[in-house]
């Protein structure tokens, strides 16, 4: 996290749900995956603990990841993106 004062780890993992009729989305999110790793966790890592703690604030975090990979693909099929097995220590 980007605390100054203690350092926080936060472990997760991506799951992007798509539209399947959209065929150009899986080829672009494959594409743009090298992209997209560096910047979901700079958008991560950039955040506070406290700006990620809650079960709230963690769902303002998703629909900002999920704008993001929308903007980097260039797509507008992304139907949701979940954030698995999120913890922060």
């Amino acid at each position: 996290t980007a605390d100054e004062d203690e350092q926080h780890i936060v472990r997760f993992q991506v799951i992007i749900s798509y539209d399947k009729l959209n065929k150009t989305i899986l080829a672009e999110l494959n594409d743009r995956t090298r992209q997209l790793h560096p910047e979901v966790r700079s958008i991560v890592g950039s955040k506070k603990y406290l700006e990620i703690n809650t079960t709230r604030k963690q769902q303002e975090l998703v629909r900002e990841l999920k704008a993001r990979v929308q903007l980097i693909v260039n797509q507008e099929g992304i139907i949701e993106l979940f954030l698995k097995e999120f913890t922060v220590h």
